[in-house]
């Protein structure tokens, strides 16, 4: 029980403090409200990017490359064409992609 009561007292700026966010690249780097690490490449009064936000980003582009290439592989083997196979995973793939954008 003790511990849950020192987990809801843990706030923002104890991590910044425990971890030393200010003295990482001259306030190129901050922790946002969520607890997050964000980058400031415009300095500490710029708009921040969380960092997991960038490398959520980069997962999924890994992902839908491989996703890309691997599928028309797998496809072509049963007798499908791999060119129509590769661009039908394209254009599935720019749909999705719309569709959890909007």
């Amino acid at each position: 029980m003790a511990k849950n009561h020192a987990l809801q007292q843990w706030r923002t700026e104890d991590s910044i403090e425990l971890y030393g966010i200010r003295n990482w690249g001259a306030g190129y780097f901050n922790v946002n409200d969520k607890g997050d690490v964000v980058i400031c490449p415009d300095g500490p009064e710029g708009p921040q990017i969380a960092i997991t936000e960038i490398i959520a980003g980069l997962t999924t582009f890994f992902a839908m490359s491989y996703i890309i290439i691997v599928n028309p592989s797998i496809l072509s083997e049963s007798g499908m064409e791999w060119g129509a196979v590769f661009l039908a995973t394209i254009i599935a793939s720019i749909i999705g992609t719309l569709v959890m954008g909007l």
